[in-house]
């Protein structure tokens, strides 16, 4: 997998906050407007995929259960045309 950093493909990233960070079974995001679907995807630091949650039509707080050890994670959050990445430590 190959990323290039282009401005005009990320979300803002001041307008999507997780809500709990550290995080320990659950992450909570806060999305910025409305959108038709969001993709979660957990990685590793890695980069390995471990898990993946698709919505459509999310309200403006979304939740992933996670069943992950403790440690460092990046979560991509991309409504399809767009995306950001933010860490995630799990407790």
């Amino acid at each position: 997998m190959t990323f290039y950093l282009d401005t005009s493909d990320y979300l803002a990233l001041d307008v999507i906050k997780l809500l709990n960070n550290p995080a320990r079974d659950i992450i909570r995001v806060r999305l910025d407007k409305n959108y038709d679907s969001i993709l979660l995807s957990l990685y590793t630091i890695t980069g390995q995929k471990i898990q993946e949650l698709q919505l459509s039509n999310p309200s403006d707080i979304v939740s992933m259960n996670i069943n992950v050890t403790s440690g460092l994670y990046l979560l991509h959050i991309s409504n399809g045309e767009k995306q950001v990445v933010k860490k995630v430590i799990v407790q």
